[in-house]
């Protein structure tokens, strides 16, 4: 009687064992497939060109906003920035009795330059794009599969059949499968913090790239060109914040993939979820990370 009570319950408890297990496994291996798969969406979606990301809203920017609203005013940032400029050389020169051609020359042709320069300001920014795009694509050809190494199946961790069935077994595995579900939620988050960052980046760049005419107009002037530097340095890092935050996410791809079947399923699942919240925060500090680099401000 003991041995058939003992048989049922070890029948029950591998039924509810395999079951469950077999359920892991699948769920453990979406875990890193969406993983993957977020991580190679991240590098494509980093790698494109910012008039493909969302055309309408790039065709928005570049011909009302830059074109239309921030070159007349740009205009006259110079036509301001050229008066002051004759005002200094009537103050400089003995009212004008010391000013030769040569000097009226060559300040009518800085502010003309300046003028031509405001007018292309916006391709000039979109060629700063342009070369962290060419970062970006280097980096992410050289880690594209990050993740691959770290497919592990289930399997690995927890055989599917035991010997001898324990309760203590079947309380595990249901445990592990708690585990697994908290993980893909967390996961599933994490995915969503990343596409509202990277985002975010597209969007600023081009608020920032749309206002390029006025700070140009600047360069003409000593004590105004300090203006069109800072945005120039503030450009070029977040032209190169998309790297940045491509080069956290080949990290947190190397680290993961790194994971084998002998660590422990607990420690897997830390490791996992616990690179993931800090490639979150790196992410968060990524604009900070390049304008320290580049002194912007």
């Amino acid at each position: 009687m003991d041995e058939w009570g003992h048989n049922i319950g070890q029948k029950l408890m591998g039924s509810i064992y395999e079951a469950v297990h077999a359920i892991c496994d699948h769920l453990f291996d979406f875990l890193f497939y969406y993983l993957n798969h977020q991580v190679e969406w991240a590098q494509l979606e980093l790698k494109q060109p910012i008039d493909e990301w969302n055309e309408s809203v790039f065709v928005l920017i570049r011909d009302i906003v830059a074109k239309d609203v921030c070159i007349p005013i740009a205009a006259a940032f110079i036509t301001f920035i050229f008066c002051y400029e004759i005002i200094q050389l009537l103050q400089d020169e003995n009212r004008m009795r010391n000013i030769t051609k040569q000097t009226l020359f060559v300040t009518i042709m800085k502010f003309s330059v300046c003028g031509v320069i405001c007018a292309k300001s916006f391709d000039i920014v979109m060629g700063f794009y342009e070369i962290g795009t060419k970062a970006v694509t280097i980096l992410g050809d050289r880690t594209n599969g990050a993740l691959d190494g770290g497919l592990l199946s289930f399997d690995e961790i927890l055989p599917p059949t035991i010997e001898e069935y324990e309760l203590v077994h079947v309380f595990q595995i249901i445990g592990d499968l708690l585990l697994i579900l908290c993980a893909i939620i967390i996961v599933v988050v994490l995915s969503a913090i990343i596409y509202v960052r990277i985002t975010i980046w597209f969007l600023e760049f081009l608020i920032y790239a749309s206002m390029a005419p006025i700070p140009f107009s600047t360069f003409n002037n000593k004590e105004w060109a300090q203006v069109g530097m800072n945005y120039t340095r503030k450009m070029l890092a977040l032209s190169f914040e998309g790297f940045f935050m491509l080069l956290m996410l080949a990290m947190y791809g190397f680290i993961t993939g790194g994971l084998t079947a002998g660590d422990d399923f607990i420690e897997t699942l830390t490791m996992l979820l616990g690179t993931g919240v800090a490639l979150i925060m790196l992410m968060g500090k990524a604009g900070s990370i390049s304008a320290s680099i580049f002194n912007a401000h």
